[in-house]
């Protein structure tokens, strides 16, 4: 009986063999490979063979350690090559296999909107030099890939020359073997970056433009397309993960802000109809407390002040209730109030189990003063989600027990 690896080292070799016998097969790997980018070629086809609609992998381990996700009882793993280089396996599970934790940390995965195809259409020029075409997303990425290819093909083509034995390849001179390799890596990197970027890729293919595909027949060909293909695609989606999880950000920022200002807004008209009503109040006792209202209407309006006036009590008012906060005790007294002080004893420990806290999640989970260094916008995030679960792990057990 043959072994699990066996087994899947079979459906590796079926799967290479048969992706780019047809258009419909290698744009469906494509669709499966650019939701996985930054999984290595070998994995994206075993990834597509197994489950062609996963879209963000990781073994379990991870992602209770990083995410605070748990896999679903019953799920099915993907296996994958291990990294040992021995005949050992790697099990992936799909996001939509596990579910949150109470210590789970927003996941980094992006979507497209309308509104960030010029940050987007701007990042693929930085990146990849002058777009010939940029009127609108599809075209900046054609004319992006176009250019990454341009810039990447000789890292991969003197290994496809080594390679094209027994192949359709194996009869074209060496310009005309860069013709193909290069025409079928610029139409499959523009697939999987516009699919990836949320758009129907095949509105912007004809099948005949993937005619250079069927050339690569034999398993070292197809690893030759197919190994570049992702490389290749994977520097345009990391580029434009960062720009559109930037964009992700900024939005919601906006957001909370506005609806931060709706609110303060909605809290002073609240707060101006609540004065306007007391003073409305105010002026109605003051005119039954003061003369009668005939000697009121013949008298001046400056009589009326007067006549008002005199009624003020000459006594302060009562203390308020409520101070604010400037005009608290420098030293913190407040008449004897024990609850107040208790309350800042109890605010003060619940700070600084949360900042313990926060130093060991940091430390179990390798968030080091040297990735602050060399990486501070990754650093900031992964301190904020260690700091969120902080909080409501120390909320439950000090405060709300």
């Amino acid at each position: 009986m043959p072994t699990k690896f066996q087994f899947i080292t079979e459906l590796y070799d079926q799967t290479v063999r048969s992706i780019t016998s047809s258009y419909k097969s290698w744009t469906g790997f494509l669709r499966a490979a650019c939701y996985n980018y930054k999984c290595p070629f070998d994995e994206q086809i075993l990834i597509y063979a197994q489950r062609p609609d996963a879209t963000a992998v990781l073994e379990m381990e991870r992602w209770n350690r990083k995410f605070g996700r748990w896999v679903n009882r019953g799920a099915k793993s993907i296996a994958v090559f291990g990294d040992d280089g021995q005949h050992m396996l790697k099990l992936y599970f799909d996001v939509s296999d596990t579910h949150e934790s109470r210590f789970a940390r927003p996941l980094p995965i992006w979507t497209m909107q309308p509104a960030f195809e010029p940050a987007v259409i701007e990042t693929l020029e930085a990146t990849f030099g002058n777009l010939a075409e940029k009127e609108n997303l599809a075209e900046a990425v054609r004319s992006a890939s176009h250019n990454a290819v341009a810039d990447n093909i000789t890292d991969y083509l003197h290994d496809l020359l080594d390679c094209r034995e027994d192949s359709l390849l194996e009869e074209l001179d060496d310009l005309n073997l860069e013709v193909f390799y290069r025409d079928a890596l610029e139409v499959s990197v523009s697939y999987m970056l516009l699919t990836r970027l949320g758009l129907r890729a095949d509105d912007y293919f004809s099948p005949d433009e993937f005619g250079h595909i069927y050339e690569f027949n034999t398993p070292t060909t197809i690893n030759a397309l197919g190994i570049a293909t992702s490389d290749i695609a994977e520097m345009g989606l990391r580029e434009i993960s960062r720009t559109v999880m930037q964009a992700q950000r900024e939005q919601l920022f906006a957001k909370d802000s506005k609806n931060r200002y709706d609110s303060n807004t909605e809290r002073n008209i609240d707060a101006e109809r609540s004065d306007e009503h007391g003073n409305h109040l105010s002026r109605a006792e003051r005119l039954s407390d003061s003369e009668p209202a005939a000697s009121a209407g013949a008298g001046s309006p400056s009589g009326q002040v007067r006549g008002t006036a005199a009624a003020v009590p000459q006594a302060a008012p009562p203390r308020a209730v409520h101070q604010l906060e400037n005009e608290l005790p420098i030293d913190g007294a407040s008449g004897g109030d024990r609850a107040d002080r208790s309350c800042v004893i109890i605010f003060s420990s619940a700070q600084k189990m949360i900042t313990q806290a926060v130093t060991q999640m940091a430390k179990a989970e390798g968030v080091t003063e040297e990735l602050k260094a060399t990486d501070p916008l990754r650093w900031t995030g992964l301190m904020n989600n260690l700091r969120h679960s902080a909080e409501e792990q120390v909320l439950n057990d000090l405060i709300y027990s």
